[in-house]
């Protein structure tokens, strides 16, 4: 779960989460706060509306000072707090409370990002979030930006940081963006609208808007040790990882699964890295292309199964064969109505070459016996299962040698 950089970094600054949020400021009384409220004020970011600043100045710094009881990671997230307040009134207010814990801070401020931006900032700080909770590798930060941004505004590095209200800092040293403390991490991965589905599904969505227009640099092709981080890489190297980690198509998350349904819909997908565990991309890593002698018209289905979608493939078939024969044996549940129902939306928009008519007739039986072996091919148990229990097709001597095959390539390949 935790970027590998990150940590490492984090782990560097600070041996132990202790020694950095409880570090004594009894060495120099007050001084952090002190100069770090006086440049806030002179920098505008502080009491910016306020005509009388100086003893509201005086007051913050004292508070602050006592409140944090010496520890300088509490001091510097009320100073943030501190911040997202505008009027002489909330300042003051602010003064006669009972201090709030870091916890309680971190929520506090998340709450004011949440509630006090638009639409917009909201998407930018989430996405951001997401990305440093889940990133496998760290991007450089202008290809980052271009991930969180939800419309064609140019957000820049102090956009950023002012829409996460500092939560998030740029490490001037490894050139990336990160938490501000481990702590603030850990605070992200307790909140139930960033559980680790959710959050990778968000991902997942982000990175795909980006598919046809990322570039790529050129060290895939010329088989060099370090990549330059763009996102085209990160695209072909982690989307399907993120994918598989976003969990089930569940309702009402329409938005992935138009992303779902648009990356099974492509023509080719051979360049996205199938397992995570690999750390250089080889052919046999890959998603192989779809069968030259497949059914265009099953191009969705045979997609779907490499890349891990078995809920969209189970919902086309279920409800096409309960059309046909309307047999107890492909009763749709719930979930999947809603998925056929919204996928052929969807592949209407995304492809102006689906037909439903022509995606039924291609369900024949050879086809399924092809796509049973595309499941073995991929590791799709599930597809291979649904296939077989609902006597769709039967197990072949072709079969069993795939799988035996497919043991044989992986073991000796050291994937599996």
């Amino acid at each position: 779960m935790f970027s590998c950089l990150e940590v490492a970094s984090e782990k560097r600054s600070n041996k132990s989460e202790d020694e950095e949020i409880v570090h004594q400021l009894n060495a120099f009384p007050n001084s952090f706060v002190e100069s770090e409220t006086r440049k806030l004020v002179k920098q505008g970011a502080l009491l910016r509306s306020i005509q009388q600043k100086e003893g509201l100045e005086a007051d913050i710094i004292k508070q602050i000072s006592e409140d944090a009881a010496g520890m300088l990671r509490l001091a510097s997230m009320q100073l943030q707090y501190w911040n997202t307040l505008k009027t002489e009134e909330h300042i003051r207010s602010q003064l006669r409370r009972v201090p709030p814990s870091l916890e309680m801070l971190y929520k506090e401020i998340y709450d004011k990002i949440s509630a006090n931006q638009g639409n917009n900032s909201q998407r930018v700080a989430r996405n951001t979030v997401c990305l440093l909770l889940h990133l496998k590798e760290n991007l450089l930060p202008a290809e980052f930006i271009k991930l969180v941004q939800e419309s064609s505004a140019h957000l820049n590095t102090n956009a950023i940081l002012d829409i996460c209200c500092n939560l998030v800092v740029l490490d001037k040293t490894l050139n990336v963006f990160r938490f501000a403390h481990l702590s603030a991490r850990e605070f992200f991965e307790k909140l139930p609208d960033l559980w680790e589905h959710k959050s990778h599904s968000i991902v997942a969505a982000i990175t795909m808007k980006h598919i046809d227009i990322a570039k790529r640099s050129e060290w895939l092709k010329k088989y060099t040790k370090e990549p330059t981080n763009t996102i085209g890489d990160y695209i072909a190297f982690w989307l399907v990882y993120h994918f598989h980690l976003a969990g089930r198509i569940e309702q009402p998350d329409s938005s992935f699964l138009k992303e779902a349904i648009a990356l099974a819909s492509r023509q080719d997908l051979s360049e996205f890295r199938a397992d995570e565990q690999v750390l250089f991309l080889k052919r046999a890593d890959c998603r192989p292309r779809v069968p030259n002698n497949t059914n265009e018209n099953l191009r969705l289905l045979f997609n779907a199964c490499a890349i891990g979608f078995s809920e969209i493939l189970e919902a086309f078939i279920i409800n096409i064969k309960n059309l046909e024969d309307r047999s107890p044996d492909f009763q749709l549940s719930e979930n999947q109505s809603w998925i056929f129902s919204e996928g052929t939306k969807i592949l209407k928009e995304v492809s102006n070459d689906f037909n439903l008519v022509h995606f039924k007739e291609a369900l024949t039986k050879d086809n399924l016996i092809q796509l049973a072996f595309h499941s073995i091919s991929h590791g799709n148990y599930p597809v291979l299962k649904l296939l077989l229990t609902k006597r769709l097709c039967h197990v072949t001597e072709g079969m069993l040698l795939q799988a035996v095959n497919v043991y044989d390539t992986r073991k000796t390949s050291g994937s599996d």
